[in-house]
């Protein structure tokens, strides 16, 4: 799983992130096929999101923050 990297600044208060998945070297499209993502920030299960895109504010990296998407098929994890 691959991102997108965004910079917040003076004009820009929230960011979306966008997950892009393969299962080995081929693309697969969250939603289907079983295939569905969960967002983490800093390790703890951000509840909720499991979309192939997470918004994120200020708020959110105060202070510098990870955030992770794990991919799952079926309900297990693949990457």
């Amino acid at each position: 799983i691959t991102t997108n990297c965004v910079e917040l600044d003076a004009s820009n208060n929230e960011a979306t992130l966008t997950a892009v998945a393969a299962y080995g070297s081929t693309p697969v499209s969250i939603g289907i096929n079983g295939y569905s993502i969960e967002w983490y920030q800093d390790n703890v299960k951000l509840s909720g999101q499991t979309g192939a895109t997470l918004t994120v504010n200020r708020d959110m990296v105060s202070g510098g923050s990870i955030f992770v998407a794990k991919l799952f098929n079926d309900g297990n994890l693949v990457a």
